[in-house]
């Protein structure tokens, strides 16, 4: 019998999944692959999603046997003994100490766009952001996936918006081949955007059904976020900036819908940041409880 109350579904799961994968990255990744690779960098993606497609598969046929909070390091222990249990999960654990205020730190920028916070009071802002966290952990998971289902859904309606007042033009969306050495750099960039993949196992106690539910969770969490990605890359590239800067995507939806488009960009630069806190911290404090 499971340790925890199942709450989670189908679509719950791949909310929660999707803006763990997405989280900032979707603003910034996709501008620094165009300045690496160019059009070039649409391959990149393209490679990167073929490549974390097999792997998805296997965590979901893992989660999909094995449903524990533990995620990857009770998996190990059925492989390796406690002891190699024990290893991985300290090493994922450490993770939270380096992660967490780097993660913080990325939406405090997106929130000092909307409101200007003096010193000492942005330590004050991060903690109310913690606290805020905390508050929607403790609510449950489900009430995390009703949360983060607005903002996916208003984070890629926005994403839409931009897209299609830009517009998407063919020559732009589609992918070139050029120099292996940037595609390849760009690809080891982008890996980066992919590694909260393990996070859905440590949920998978928290799902009604896992046997039916983690592998389609897992598999179309990461093609949805491979090809949101890939809209951004496309999207930006068919702006035709004679320089690609690190900003060019703000400066996009300044071009295209003024202030607003400002305003809104930081909006759900800050909501996708505090999502990917939220998933993350579910499934941290759950494989430490598991141990």
């Amino acid at each position: 019998m499971s340790r925890s109350n199942p709450q989670l579904g189908l679509f719950g799961g791949l909310v929660l999944l999707a803006t763990s994968l997405l989280g900032s990255s979707v603003f910034v990744v996709p501008v620094l692959g165009v300045q690496i690779a160019g059009q070039s960098s649409l391959i990149s993606w393209l490679i990167l999603i073929a490549f974390m497609v097999p792997m998805a598969m296997v965590f979901g046929q893992l989660g999909r046997n094995y449903p524990h909070a533990g995620g990857v390091s009770h998996w190990t222990a059925r492989a390796l003994g406690p002891r190699a249990e024990w290893v991985i999960a300290m090493v994922l654990i450490s993770v939270i100490p380096v992660g967490l205020p780097a993660a913080l730190l990325l939406t405090m920028i997106f929130l000092e766009r909307l409101v200007e916070i003096p010193q000492p009071w942005d330590l004050v802002a991060q903690l109310c952001v913690l606290a805020a966290v905390y508050s929607l952990n403790r609510a449950g998971v489900r009430a995390s996936a009703w949360v983060q289902t607005a903002i996916i859904l208003g984070s890629l309606t926005f994403i839409a918006v931009l897209a299609f007042s830009t517009p998407i033009q063919t020559h732009a969306s589609l992918p070139k081949l050029g120099p292996i050495a940037p595609i390849a750099q760009a690809a080891g960039l982008m890996l980066w955007c992919f590694l909260g993949l393990e996070i859905v196992a440590n949920l998978a106690e928290e799902f009604r059904n896992p046997e039916r539910d983690i592998p389609w969770v897992v598999v179309g969490g990461v093609v949805l976020a491979g090809l949101v990605y890939y809209l951004c890359a496309a999207t930006l590239l068919s702006a035709n900036f004679e320089s690609v800067e690190s900003d060019a995507l703000l400066q996009l939806a300044a071009d295209r819908l003024g202030p607003i488009g400002l305003q809104l960009l930081s909006v759900f630069g800050f909501l996708a940041c505090f999502a990917s806190l939220n998933t993350y911290l579910n499934g941290f404090s759950r494989g430490l409880w598991s141990l």
